[in-house]
């Protein structure tokens, strides 16, 4: 195929303006032409919005996937989802994308047999959340820089469940409801591994949040997964980290799904 075809980007919702989902679609001029195509769901950042996935959904796009990248509801102050930060968990945005993965199924261009995920930090522990509940709705899943540190403030910041107050400071950054912790109070990373398909892990080598080695623990829970270290990377990627890292999808979904085209 063309390494860079045309596409077109527009305004989507999942579902209505007042309680849905909003997203940006990228849709391959194939997909326009009645063909199915692969399609990916981008799971945003904490603090962060859809705006994080487009530089993604650009170059994806050009290669013959349909991308769409969503608001988590309540993930921040400047989403255009409805839904407050006091309510909002991994668990929640997991459940908002698995309302995108049943709408996305009605579109008429998806091939259910190859919708991928893409997440990344905190989006990245809710879309192994989602896999490992799915796990044979998904061909192929990326996690980018994951925020699974976030497991660590669950058992440090407060002795036990019913300590944690509501709402909370969270890290000094914002508000946050007490959901936000409780809601994986129990949780066990090793529930991940019961996603058995492909998965591409990636983390920063200069990521100042969160260590590689969160991410680097969660990829030998998978029986199916590579990590790569990407040079210069912080907490999100960046002009030749960005590269780097995207050619390490390119490559991954060469392997994994068809006729994605390999060459940035």
């Amino acid at each position: 195929m063309d390494i860079k075809g045309a596409y077109r980007q527009k305004e989507k919702w999942c579902g209505s303006r007042e309680n849905g989902i909003y997203g940006q679609l990228f849709v391959p001029e194939r997909a326009d032409k009645g063909e199915k195509v692969p399609l990916v769901l981008f799971c945003h950042e904490l603090y962060r919005t859809h705006e994080s996935g487009i530089p993604y959904g650009r170059e994806l796009a050009a290669r013959g996937y349909a991308f769409y990248t969503f608001d988590c509801r309540g993930a921040s102050t400047e989403s255009r989802s409805p839904g407050s930060m006091l309510h909002m968990s991994v668990m929640t945005c997991a459940r908002d994308l698995m309302e995108v993965y049943r709408e996305v199924l009605t579109w008429p261009f998806t091939d259910p047999d190859r919708i991928i995920l893409i997440g990344a930090s905190q989006g990245a522990f809710s879309t192994a959340v989602a896999a490992s509940q799915n796990p044979d709705l998904f061909a192929a899943v990326v996690l980018m820089y994951g925020a699974f540190v976030i497991l660590d403030d669950v058992r440090d910041l407060y002795p036990d469940k019913e300590s944690v107050p509501d709402p909370f400071d969270y890290r000094g950054w914002s508000m946050m409801g007490a959901v936000y912790l409780t809601d994986l109070w129990d949780y066990d990373l090793k529930c991940l591994g019961k996603y058995k398909g492909p998965v591409l892990v990636l983390h920063g080598d200069e990521d100042p949040l969160v260590d590689p080695s969160y991410s680097l623990r969660v990829a030998k829970i998978y029986q199916n997964a590579e990590f790569h270290m990407v040079r210069g990377g912080r907490h999100g990627f960046k002009k030749g980290a960005f590269v780097e890292a995207f050619q390490y999808i390119c490559d991954f979904l060469t392997k994994n799904i068809s006729f994605v085209d390999a060459t940035l």
